[in-house]
């Protein structure tokens, strides 16, 4: 394997990757909207701050993969 193939393998296994903490971060948001929901009137603290860190962790892993994303394929 010559070093533009470790490379490509390499991200590709990091682009991978990147899809994968983007469903963990949906997944957490979307407990974090079910723990806001069962709430009875405005709370701050914990459920809040569970949706604060969720909704960013969305938003981080999203704008990885639209980067992965966005690089064209390589072809020869």
């Amino acid at each position: 394997m010559d070093d533009l193939e470790f490379a490509e393998a390499e991200m590709a296994a990091t682009a991978e990757e990147a899809g994968l903490r983007l469903r963990v971060a949906l997944s957490w948001l979307r407990c974090a909207d079910a723990d806001l929901d069962v709430t009875a009137g405005p709370v701050w603290g914990g459920a809040v701050d569970k949706w604060h860190r969720a909704a960013d962790a969305v938003a981080d892993s999203a704008e990885a993969v639209a980067a992965f994303e966005a690089f064209p394929p390589y072809t020869v």
